[in-house]
């Protein structure tokens, strides 16, 4: 009767081992599989957004443009409610050079822009009735600007 015991002990303790193990290995794989995004994956997502920019999404393009910034010291983000430039979007550099990883982004770099002396200009309609103004432009105090503007038809 003792070895029976023994051995239904010794069993318990096995299982109870191998299950405790095998729920380790589950949480390395998921801390493995919870990676950070590239300033460029986000750049990404956040022009992604843009193209739908309606009042539902401001919070996340917002929240966006903070991890950018957060991932790019050289850059800083003003949300849609800012002092500078109200109702747009706004990244600000000491730079202007900061600025090539969204003029790379396959969003901006596949499309038709303006150039004038240092200012440069990209125009994405939406839809019929709204177009999305992208700029990079000299600003006396903040250095240089990446404004993202909703615009309506011209």
């Amino acid at each position: 009767m003792v070895w029976l015991k023994k051995e239904i002990l010794f069993i318990l303790s096995t299982i109870l081992i191998t299950l405790s193990s095998c729920g380790g290995q589950e949480k390395l794989q998921n801390q493995k599989e919870e990676r950070k995004p590239t300033k460029e994956e986000l750049i990404s997502a956040f022009f992604e957004q843009i193209q739908s920019w309606n009042k539902n999404n401001i919070s996340v393009i917002d929240s966006l443009g903070n991890e950018i910034s957060r991932l790019d010291s050289s850059l800083s983000f003003l949300p849609l409610k800012n002092d500078y430039e109200p109702r747009s979007f706004v990244f600000t550099t000491n730079d202007k050079q900061n600025f090539l990883p969204f003029e790379e982004s396959d969003y901006l770099i596949k499309s038709d822009f303006s150039q004038q002396s240092s200012y440069k200009v990209w125009r994405k309609q939406l839809n019929e009735l709204q177009i999305l103004d992208l700029s990079i432009e000299p600003h006396p105090t903040l250095n240089w600007l990446f404004v993202i503007r909703l615009r309506g038809q011209e």
